[in-house]
């Protein structure tokens, strides 16, 4: 919200996004856990939140939330449908933050001063952030069925789909994980086939696994991956899973499959990677998304706190009030504004919080500057015509790369839909950070020059772009949190979770649901619940 200050880079030392999630756990988990549960203080993503009763009705039921993001959204929602007297400030001009969806006309000017202005054809959307929902995130699901949005599949792992590394020629997804899925079930079945496993199977035992691994890659009776490419079951039905060489008939031309790559062809040309089928919990293959572009959710809640937000707000300073209040000053393009209420929701991202004039305490000004601001970026490219679906039969998904640009996603809606589409032409993370904190003409250069390497269609059907580097987006400064260590991340949680006097704290940063709208969710409506167990026991 503070737009002065631009999130700082990201320090190397930081974890990476998947070192944190490995290690988060290793530090100090279980204590934290169970203080958080003793304390009833540990927001979970289970669906059903509801409070009940009603705001006092004379006296500390007034509420300021500062940030007009999701968790600033639905902290201000639960709160008014008990009756609290709730004011939104918000920086920007429009609701939802890092949820945010580019349309023609959509219009940004970053950090730095450069302006883009969207110019895809209407009815054509990019989510600049968030894009999917995991079908187990059960609060996001609740917002979604109780404003009516319509959810679609998300496709997030796609067969079709290519994968790219340098120096060799694209390949399908599914060319690339069968071959890998034939070659190690071949060497795990021989392996049993001698009893050389570490743990000892019994003779029946054995055989199961044998024949599951058989299964599993297509293996012959003498558990041998079939060079030749094919790996039917069955002599009237041929199936191949890689693909065909040359496609088959519908009659007696049963095709001619193709040929698998050689194991040490895939681990030396760089194909063997964990992260082409992702497996998380929160990556799968299947998810969901809202129809017509994510920020249909934010503006849901906007709608129904109409007159309760205060747009184009800056927060400068914060301040107790010496009745255990607080105070809330800033500018605004009408002048300086100055807001009192009895509690206070602060939704903005920790660093532009340790960087305001705060009565903060000491340990939740610490808290605050223990999250790292991670960069990511994403770029929506628009073609004239939808190439990969007429051209390449990819119908949703992503393919992936070794080149800076990292991954593409093809649209999750309007399938064989005629005329122009848009892809996300690039979507990387901290790692390729500094290759595109650009201007954004030259992202543009990048993203159509290396995209053309897994799409030659490129250059004759390119139209427009939109991008975003979040490091560079005024009042977010970063696209989600990291920290060094598990100790710190458990530290922060613990001190920001109790709250400070008159002061709560939410957003996907203050959850172990980082980056994920749920983890908004639940903060939000933690500190709601907190707040309205505090009026009533005051």
């Amino acid at each position: 919200m503070l737009p002065r200050c631009a999130a700082p880079h990201v320090r190397s030392t930081a974890l990476s996004r998947r070192q944190f999630l490995e290690r988060i756990g290793q530090v100090s988990g279980a204590a934290l856990v169970g203080s958080l549960l003793t304390l009833d203080l540990l927001a979970r993503d289970r669906g059903g939140f509801r409070l009940g009763g009603h705001a006092p009705s004379e006296g500390r039921n007034r509420v300021l939330i500062l940030g007009g993001g999701v968790a600033g959204l639905a902290a201000a929602y639960e709160l008014r449908k008990l009756g609290y007297h709730v004011r939104v400030i918000e920086a920007r001009t429009r609701p939802g933050g890092r949820c945010w969806t580019a349309r023609a006309g959509t219009t940004e000017t970053e950090i730095g001063g450069e302006t883009q202005v969207c110019r895809f054809t209407n009815g054509n959307s990019f989510n600049l952030g968030p894009m999917r929902i995991p079908h187990h995130h059960a609060t996001t699901l609740d917002y979604c069925r109780e404003f009516g949005l319509p959810l679609v599949p998300f496709t997030n792992f796609n067969q079709a789909a290519f994968v790219h590394r340098a120096g060799q020629p694209r390949r399908t997804m599914r060319e690339i994980t069968t071959d890998l899925r034939g070659h190690t079930s071949e060497l795990l079945a021989k392996v049993a086939r001698r009893d050389a496993l570490d743990v000892p199977l019994t003779a029946e035992d054995r055989e199961k696994l044998i024949a599951y691994l058989r299964g599993e890659g297509r293996l012959t009776e003498a558990l041998d991956y079939p060079r030749g490419g094919d790996t039917s079951g069955f002599l009237n039905y041929r199936d191949h899973p890689r693909g065909y060489a040359a496609s088959p008939g519908a009659t007696a031309d049963f095709g001619e499959p193709s040929a698998p790559l050689e194991l040490e062809t895939l681990i030396k040309a760089g194909f063997a990677q964990p992260d082409l089928a992702m497996r998380e919990l929160h990556q799968q293959d299947s998810m969901l998304t809202i129809s017509g572009g994510m920020d249909r959710l934010p503006h849901a809640f906007a709608e129904r706190l109409d007159g309760m937000i205060d747009y184009g707000a800056e927060v400068r300073e914060i301040r107790r009030t010496a009745e255990g209040g607080v105070v809330v000053s800033g500018v605004a393009e009408s002048g300086a504004w100055t807001k009192e209420a009895d509690f206070c929701i602060c939704a903005l991202p920790p660093h532009l919080l340790a960087g305001l004039a705060a009565d903060f305490s000491a340990e939740t000004l610490a808290a605050l500057r223990l999250p790292i601001p991670d960069g990511a970026g994403k770029i929506g490219l628009q073609f004239k015509r939808r190439f990969w679906e007429e051209d390449d039969e990819i119908f949703g998904g992503r393919s992936v790369t070794d080149q800076a640009i990292s991954q593409l996603y093809y649209p999750f809606e309007g399938f064989g839909k005629p005329g122009s589409g848009v892809m996300v032409g690039y979507y990387h993370f901290s790692d390729r950070h500094a290759e595109f904190d650009v201007p954004h003409a030259e992202r543009e250069a990048r993203a159509l020059a290396e995209g053309a390497l897994l799409h030659p269609q490129y250059p004759a059907e390119f139209e427009h772009s939109f991008s975003v580097e979040w490091n560079r987006i005024r009042h977010s400064g970063m696209s989600w949190a990291w920290w060094h260590s598990g100790a710190d991340f458990d530290r922060m949680l613990t001190t920001l979770r109790a709250g400070d006097g008159p002061f709560y704290f939410a957003g996907d940063w203050a959850s172990v649901l980082t980056g994920w709208q749920a983890g908004a969710f639940v903060t939000a409506q933690s500190a709601a619940a907190a707040i309205h167990a505090r009026a009533h026991a005051s």
